[in-house]
């Protein structure tokens, strides 16, 4: 007896005293116990949670959707782990890893159990290595903007010495003159698209989140398209799956997507065909985008999302690296799938929440 008694207290301490926000409640969602960490992590006192529901807790951004699958899990796996942004008392956020598990006794569930880790330290380190590694890829860019700007200023320099020179002649050959003209605007043209990607990348991917419905996205995406890939002999194919709601910056992810087209209809000189589909995970979705052009030797294909690497004798190297910028930022991933088939086949993964 004594022995149980004091591996009660001993279990009764290690809840009250864990460094994590444990909360304990009944089959209803009622909450019976919290411990002293919980109530130091999100700012309320003990007795003010008793009889609530964890519902106290959530963020306005969490969807019903996302509750819905995560009490799936439970009831199907018998637990779930994973990331959530949750609400304080004063209205702020905090993001945690948060996993749920029933308690049993005598083989009957009785109630559930939640660990919340406070995960605001371990973001602050990994925004301070992206920090420093992109102040790095910024030196690095600094001397590569210099080095593709040059070319194109001398262009646009010799082009319009030239044009000066056809002014203050007698007469003027005007074909000469829009060929003199038509080169610099596409000079101008070139550097306007290598400071945008600059830009781009040089910035930390802000997002703005907010539900959408995706195959609606994509298919309005595809016609967006659609008169870019008629005149690369290139066909869109996207079948809508049943509807599903995501939280996504929408503008970012267009970036995203437009990319992978736009690499696809240049590789393939010949026209082709490029699918995408869609896909959903447990907690998460995928987008595939595949073709049918040559695809991408192996030796680089390890090298693509690198900054400044480019295949293309005039690209900026930048496309990809921004792309999967901007899927990091999203928590998700982006990848290239290995295939023994020809084209290429890239997946998007991002969570639905």
């Amino acid at each position: 007896m004594k022995q149980v008694t004091d591996r009660c207290y001993l279990f009764v301490n290690a809840f009250k005293h864990s460094t994590d926000a444990v909360l304990i409640t009944d089959l209803e969602g009622k909450i019976i116990e919290v411990n002293q960490a919980f109530c130091d992590l999100f700012g309320w006192e003990h007795d003010e949670v008793i009889g609530k529901t964890p519902g106290i807790l959530r963020a306005p951004q969490t969807s019903d959707s996302f509750y819905e699958r995560m009490w799936q899990a439970i009831e199907t796996k018998g637990e779930w782990k994973g990331e959530i942004v949750n609400k304080r008392k004063d209205g702020s956020l905090i993001t945690v890893l948060l996993s749920i598990t029933p308690i049993i006794e005598d083989g009957q569930k009785v109630g559930y159990m939640s660990i919340d880790i406070d995960l605001t330290e371990q973001i602050r380190l990994k925004q301070r290595a992206e920090h420093a590694e992109r102040l790095a890829v910024i030196g690095k860019m600094a001397a590569k903007i210099a080095h593709e700007i040059r070319n194109p200023l001398a262009s646009i320099s010799l082009n319009a010495e030239i044009l000066d020179d056809e002014l203050k002649a007698e007469e003027m050959d005007k074909q000469e003159g829009h060929t003199l003209l038509k080169a610099i605007i596409s000079e101008v043209d070139r550097l306007t698209h290598l400071t945008h990607d600059y830009l781009q990348f040089s910035k930390m991917s802000v997002l703005n989140p907010a539900p959408i419905e995706i195959n609606t996205f994509l298919k309005e995406l595809v016609h967006f398209t659609s008169g870019e890939a008629q005149q690369k002999k290139t066909a869109l194919r996207f079948t809508p799956q049943k509807p599903l709601m995501v939280s996504v910056d929408e503008n970012q992810l267009r970036v995203v997507l437009l990319n992978l087209l736009r690499n696809s209809m240049e590789a393939m000189e010949d026209g082709g065909e490029i699918e995408i589909s869609l896909e959903t995970r447990e907690e998460t979705f995928l987008i595939h985008v595949k073709d049918n052009g040559p695809g991408i030797p192996a030796e680089i294909s390890n090298k693509i999302f690198e900054p400044f690497f480019s295949s293309k004798d005039l690209g900026t190297g930048l496309g990809l690296a921004i792309s999967k910028q901007i899927v990091n930022a999203h928590n998700g991933s982006i990848f290239l799938e290995p295939s023994t088939d020809t084209g290429a086949h890239f997946i998007i993964s991002l969570p639905l929440r």
